[in-house]
This record gives C-alpha cells, structure tokens and sequence, in this order.
C-alpha cells in the first residue's frame, strides 16, 4: 500500500512540475511579446515621423509593413522555444 502512495507522490510531483514549467514558459512567452510589441511600436511611430511630410496612405503602408515583421518574428519565436520546450520536456519526463 505504501508503494502505490510512494508512486502516486511521485507522479504527482512529476505533473505539477511540468504545469509549473510551462506556466513560467508561458509567462516568459508573454514577457518577451510584451517587450517586442512595445519595441516595434516605437519603431512604428519612429517610421511615420520620418516621414512627416508623406501622405497618410503612406504613413499606413510603413505600419502594415512594421506588424507584418512584428507577426512574422513573434510566430518564429514563439515556434522555436515551443519545440525546444517539447524536446526538454520529451527527454526529462519519464
């Protein structure tokens, strides 16, 4: 009886590290989503400052182009630390 509650604990504590493991992915995730976003805002108005002078149409051209990269380069990051996380996970649970 003992051993099944050894076990029980085990696999329990085995759980609720991998959900502690990724919540703190994910917080990290939204971290760094945070800092991009705020990053390419500023890139964003520093663009459609530069071109003070140009039409408005222009202007929205230059902020479609900044969050198309910005999707682009969150999408990758976020893909890539996903799979890295799936391999850790992968090769550290048992």
């Amino acid at each position: 009886m003992k051993s099944n509650h050894k076990n029980y604990n085990k696999n329990r504590t085995s759980y609720l590290g991998s959900v502690n493991y990724f919540i703190k992915l994910i917080q990290i995730h939204l971290e760094l989503l945070s800092r991009n976003i705020a990053k390419y805002r500023y890139i964003i108005v520093e663009n459609a400052l530069r071109i003070k002078s140009k039409t408005e149409l222009e202007i929205k051209i230059v902020r479609n182009k900044a969050a198309e990269m910005l999707i682009k380069k969150l999408a990758y990051t976020f893909r890539a630390s996903f799979e890295k996380s799936n391999f850790i996970t992968k090769n550290t649970i048992t």
